[in-house]
């Protein structure tokens, strides 16, 4: 099973970075958008943070919280700072779309 993840930049990426990320037990891949409430770097820059702008952010949970319906309420639990959730159990299931992410730079499983 693997999942897509943030991963460090690429030499000329701009934004953030994800690629596949292997595991080893029970995993779920996930992938919504955050509302950016201070810059960090990689997701959300000085501009985003400050217009409350959304992010894309790509995950995985693990273990005993590698199930669906758990991910899905506790996203649920932000409100608003989180939208747009989609739980998954298919190797990289969670890859970004490039016609609503046009901000993540994939890099491919090799």
């Amino acid at each position: 099973m693997s999942c897509y993840m943030p991963v460090p930049s690429a030499a000329g990426a701009r934004g953030p970075v994800v690629a596949p990320v292997p595991f080893t037990g029970k995993a779920v891949c996930v992938k919504y958008q955050f509302k950016c409430s201070e810059p960090d770097g990689q997701f959300c820059s000085n501009a985003a943070a400050e217009a409350g702008a959304f992010a894309w952010m790509y995950s995985a949970f693990e273990g005993a919280d590698a199930d669906c319906g758990k991910v899905k309420a506790m996203l649920a639990s932000l409100g608003p700072a989180a939208k747009g959730a989609a739980c998954c159990a298919t190797p990289n299931c969670n890859a970004p779309d490039p016609s609503v992410d046009k901000a993540t730079t994939v890099i491919k499983a090799k």
